[in-house]
């Protein structure tokens, strides 16, 4: 059983042909496995509490594989990868120095 005739196909192809397309489609699944991720974790915490370790294993297996599809998802757009971020950061920034010193305010 075919799902799409050759003329949906072509259609299809047509579509992902656009940036905005593309971009949002990344954009939704990113977001999509970010709620998953929110849920899963959220059960890990209740397996650490309750000291159930086999939960705790199973869920933290199931965030790691969550991590690795979000990063194969988000290396498909170059607007998702932390480079461009972190060169247009700098870009703006007045100097090397200045971006170090606004980073580290972030992140400490």
């Amino acid at each position: 059983m075919k799902f799409f005739s050759p003329k949906k196909t072509k259609t299809i192809i047509f579509f992902f042909q656009y940036f905005y397309i593309r971009y949002d489609l990344v954009d939704i699944t990113r977001q999509c496995l970010q709620l998953g991720f929110d849920t899963i974790y959220n059960k890990l915490i209740v397996a650490y509490n309750e000291s159930n370790q086999t939960d705790f294993n199973t869920y933290s297996k199931l965030m790691i594989q969550i991590l690795d599809d979000m990063n194969a998802i988000l290396s498909t757009n170059d607007n998702f990868l932390l480079g461009k971020w972190i060169n247009s950061a700098k870009a703006l920034a007045n100097s090397d120095e200045v971006f170090v010193i606004k980073l580290k305010s972030n992140f400490i």
